[in-house]
């Protein structure tokens, strides 16, 4: 397998899903932190001046999906053909666009949508995956049925995010709630979750969760 090397502020955040599939698929890896002060500096060096950094034997990727579909074909967890490959697209850019919500709502209107989120577009997303759960193995096991797929990680860390900002926002919801569970309790997730590295990181660069 390639070398990788992840580079990320000292946070969750986007890098966290990448992070998440690494370890639990045992996948080897360096990480390394841009302090926000030299972000502006390294920001001029990358592809849209974007981060997550993700290198692969030193060429570099960034856009945060972009790394999770690469890691997703390279660990086998992209289905097993292409209508299959579809569907994890398209799940994961069901869970980007309910992320990109909370992330505005984080970073330009905490104070006066965080309400307004928490009781309208947050249930609205949630509702959407609690019935596609249904649809795949009874809700008993990952988004695409028996087989965990890249998408599951990005669906988890933004799950997280959310018991977070909502401890109550899953109460509702019980394939969704067992399903945050059973991946919570993977060995290696759980141990990652639980750790000093995991809990000392913010979720977000504004401190605000």
């Amino acid at each position: 397998m390639p070398e990788y090397k992840l580079m990320y502020f000292p946070i969750r955040g986007r890098g966290q899903a990448i992070r998440l599939l690494m370890l639990d698929q045992g996948v080897e890896f360096q990480e390394s932190t841009i302090a926000f002060k030299e972000w502006p500096t390294l920001k001029a060096t990358l592809a849209f001046g974007q981060c997550p950094v993700f290198y692969v034997d030193g060429e570099t990727l960034v856009q945060s999906n972009t790394i999770l579909r690469y890691l997703g074909k390279q660990c086998g967890l992209y289905g097993s053909n292409d209508l299959e490959a579809a569907y994890i697209d398209m799940l994961n850019d069901g869970v980007e666009d309910a992320y990109s919500r909370y992330l505005k709502m984080i970073y330009n209107d905490y104070e006066n949508g965080k309400d307004d989120y928490v009781t309208k577009v947050l249930p609205t997303w949630l509702a959407s995956f609690e019935k596609w759960l249904a649809t795949k193995a009874d809700g008993k096991a990952f988004l695409m049925g028996e087989k965990i797929s890249y998408v599951d990680y990005n669906f988890f860390q933004y799950l997280d995010a959310q018991q977070i900002l909502s401890s109550t926002c899953l109460d509702n919801l019980p394939l969704i709630k067992a399903y945050y569970e059973r991946m919570a309790a993977r060995p290696k997730l759980s141990e990652f979750l639980k750790s000093e590295t995991n809990t000392k990181r913010n979720v977000n660069g504004n401190g605000k969760q």
